[in-house]
């Protein structure tokens, strides 16, 4: 018989398959190649292999440009910088602050047992199995004023025994022991306070676990230093001493006396003043806050995305998008943008997600680093950052939002008539979009229109940019029903799905050939043909007789989204939008969108919110359920250490109070509360009574008034001392944040400025108090 040839029955055509992305560097087409790091690989060392490697390829072949994108290792760098200068800093001014305030051999004692206890630390999370990286860090961070004051107070007790007469080694061992207790429960009551942030769930969970945990160590590590090596230390070195600086805290000593015996002569309008004023202060003051997820911080890459009409291929949005490119172009070679790297037939969406089409593109856009402005991190931290900067990199002088808005600006002064086009500074990982209003609905039209209302209404809010949904409309959909008469022939949809299939799907596989893989697609030429669809014949079942499509079934064309979500089985589309904190807050958004939404809902639509709004209501739940157990654990300690229940409400009492301090620190630095200082509000918990207990402890047995006030007097200088070395070790965070480390300065300053008053409260309150309470005369 004769042979038929593939060809003489179908058109064989080769070529290369359409892409589902293109990319540009710089505006210019490109092959991106990209690499990732292994798990224990050095992400900055890496980085500088591969730019070696680079330039000999640039010199072998001249014609070709190399060009660097979304370099992940300057954020690394940056990070790293950020927490072992701030750290080295930080141990700087506590070294020199004791020296001052004390003297250099205690503060000699005290320093030498900061590596002692990281070393400590070290070996006991290496035996756990976590590893130190730039979270643990920032643990180390945040506990680095906290882990001396175990150190200061058994240092400073020594000396002032051995100011008492005492030989060195009855001195070591008597100052030692008689603040043990104090000493440990102190240390529990500020691990309790940080644990249980363990407790919250979710991607924050996450990120914030081993920062309660490295902190815990650390204290850990502390206590052991303070009472193995330090008192060893301490009858070596330490030694009675008189002069300026004794004079000094006698004369503190003296006017706190002078002010307590005050204050406990006018007791009960001075407690009204403590118990009612300072809590009508506190209410006043949360009146006037603000509460957002994550406070702005600057970064060094920004965000350009949209989507052009539908019908695009991705050679015509390819073509399309260099109009939006221009603009970025026009800032190459300045002080602002480094590069900008070019996706085409993708974008992220409002929760980081991609977003396939062949319509959307996604422009990531390289940032010079910023050039510091504060004398701490011009001048200080270049000295001690461990990784050196590349001065023709540190050349950026305005904020990425405030590139983000020039370019917003730009933008729409060319009109560019593009349907949707964002831009903007990308969140931090666990939430990318600040407003996020799902709408769960059926109904296409009811969507669309859901969608446009809430669209329009944002639109009217100060304050509110970058507003889209990701309800772009598709190619038309067309549905096959089977009626009455075909259902009377036996015919359903799976029957008439599987008579369609092997006539209008694609068929698709892969073959070696000539040692190239060549995909083979095979598909009807009447697949797209709509008149063939409608005139197709197909088999009723158990006869064999053949019957017209278009008889047994009716045919429905309905408009379609170019992509479908769904919620609970629902349809689900949401629109996202961006918010300029400095102008309004997301709840103040919400508040403003209730009525709409009330409406909405009246209606018969639903809908769902999500973005910063989900995550921070989800968030306070676990904070109140960690705050809660962060207090019955401090609580139990106390009970534990003084052997009574009223004393531990006493020092408790401090807690609430030194709330006043946090919102003092947050307006003066004009911060709103977020996310990460409520952490620090916990975390204060377990600082704020630290020298409560110390207190307490001492003057529990005064036998009157000037006995109540000696006693407390004793406590003036390692109270001060240990809030002062807790302040300084976050001072640089406080004061001088810069870059990525903004999002733990709410966590500083509600520590620090709450350390600061509760120092205040457990010199003055806590002795009026306990003297009243205890009816000492």
């Amino acid at each position: 018989g004769k042979n038929v040839y593939l060809k003489d029955i179908a058109d064989v055509k080769y070529r290369i398959e359409t892409p589902s992305t293109l990319g540009k560097f710089d505006g210019i087409e490109d092959v991106s190649l990209t690499i990732k790091k292994g798990e224990t690989g050095d992400a900055i060392r890496l980085t500088k292999e591969i730019r070696k490697i680079t330039k000999e390829f640039a010199k072998e072949y001249p014609y070709l440009k190399f060009g660097f994108s979304m370099d992940t290792s300057v954020w690394v760098k940056n990070r790293l910088n950020t927490v072992i200068s701030n750290i080295e800093f930080g141990l700087i001014l506590v070294f020199f602050a004791m020296w001052i305030f004390i003297n250099k051999r205690i503060s000699f004692v005290v320093t030498i047992g900061i590596p002692t206890s990281f070393a400590i630390a070290l070996i006991i999370l290496d035996y756990a199995h976590f590893s130190l990286n730039l979270l643990s860090m920032l643990g180390a961070l945040i506990a680095l004023g906290m882990i001396v004051d175990e150190a200061i107070v058994v240092a400073e007790n020594i000396q002032r025994h051995m100011e008492m007469g005492k030989d060195k080694m009855r001195a070591a061992i008597d100052g030692a022991k008689e603040v043990f207790w104090p000493v440990v429960a102190s240390a529990l009551t500020t691990i309790f306070a940080f644990l249980p942030l363990l407790m919250i769930q979710g991607e924050i969970g996450v990120f914030m676990k081993i920062i309660p945990i490295m902190i815990t160590v650390l204290i850990l590590s502390s206590v052991m230093e303070a009472f193995i090596f330090l008192p060893l230390h301490s009858k070596e070195i330490l030694k009675p001493e008189e002069g300026t600086k004794e004079k000094l805290w006698e004369k503190i000593n003296s006017f706190y006396e002078k002010v307590l015996k005050k204050l406990i002569q006018f007791k009960w309008i001075s407690l009204s003043g403590f118990l009612i004023g300072i809590p009508i202060l506190i209410v006043i003051g949360l009146k006037h806050s603000k509460f957002q997820l994550f406070p702005d911080f600057d970064t060094t890459q920004i965000y350009v995305n949209g989507s052009f009409d539908s019908n695009n291929t991705i050679y015509d949005t390819f073509k399309d998008v260099s109009k939006v490119e221009a603009v970025l172009k026009e800032k190459l070679g300045g002080n602002e943008i480094k590069s900008f790297t070019t996706i085409v037939g993708m974008k992220l969406n409002g929760k980081s997600n991609i977003n396939s089409g062949e319509n959307n593109f996604q422009i990531f856009v390289d940032l010079y680093d910023r050039k510091p402005t504060d004398f701490y991190n011009k001048y200080i931290a270049p000295i001690l950052n461990p990784v050196k900067s590349n001065p023709d990199e540190v050349k950026r002088e305005k904020s990425a939002q405030q590139i983000v808005e020039e370019l917003q600006n730009e933008y729409k002064k060319l009109n560019l008539n593009i349907p949707e086009l964002n831009v903007k500074v990308p969140g931090v990982g666990i939430v990318k979009s600040d407003i996020l209003i799902m709408i769960t609905e059926n109904n296409i039209k009811k969507v669309k229109y859901a969608l446009n209302k809430i669209e329009k209404k944002l639109k009217t809010i100060k304050g509110v940019y970058n507003i889209y949904d990701d309800a772009t409309m598709g190619a038309k959909l067309l549905k096959i029903k089977v009626n009455k008469y075909g259902e009377e022939l036996g015919i359903n949809q799976k029957y008439i799905v599987s008579s369609l299939r092997p006539y209008f799907s694609e068929g698709e596989f892969s073959k070696t050939i000539d040692n190239d893989i060549i995909k083979i697609k095979l598909k009807d030429v009447n697949r797209d043909n709509f008149k063939f669809l409608e005139n197709f014949r197909i088999n009723i079942p158990n006869t064999n007789n053949y019957i017209l499509l278009n008889k047994v079934t009716n045919f429905y064309i309905e408009n379609s989204f170019q992509k479908l979500n769904k919620y609970n089985g629902v349809l689900a589309k949401s629109v996202y939008a961006n918010i300029n904190h400095k102008l309004i807050t997301t709840n103040e958004v919400y508040q403003k969108l209730q009525p709409l939404l009330k409406e909405l809902e009246k209606e018969g639509i639903h809908y769902k919110i999500g973005g910063a709004k989900k995550v921070s209501k989800a968030f306070m739940k676990d904070m109140r359920y960690a705050g809660v157990l962060a207090l019955i654990l401090i609580f139990i300690t106390l009970v534990a250490m003084f052997d009574s229940i009223i004393l531990p409400f006493v020092v408790i009492s401090v807690i609430p109070l030194s709330f006043l301090g946090v919102i003092v620190g947050n307006f003066l630095l004009g911060l709103n509360f977020t996310m990460i200082g409520m952490i620090g509000v916990i975390g204060l918990f377990g600082v704020a009574v630290n020298d409560g207990i110390i207190m307490i402890e001492f003057i529990r047995n005064a036998k009157n008034i000037e006995d109540l006030i000696k006693k407390a007097t004793f406590r003036v200088r390692p109270i001060i001392l240990t809030s002062m070395t807790t302040i300084l070790g976050l001072s640089t965070l406080i004061f001088y944040p810069f870059g990525q480390s903004v999002i733990l300065q709410p966590l500083a300053v509600a520590i620090g400025f709450g350390v600061a008053f509760s120092t205040i409260l457990n010199l003055f309150y806590l002795p009026l108090f306990f003297a009243i309470l205890k009816k000492i005369k």
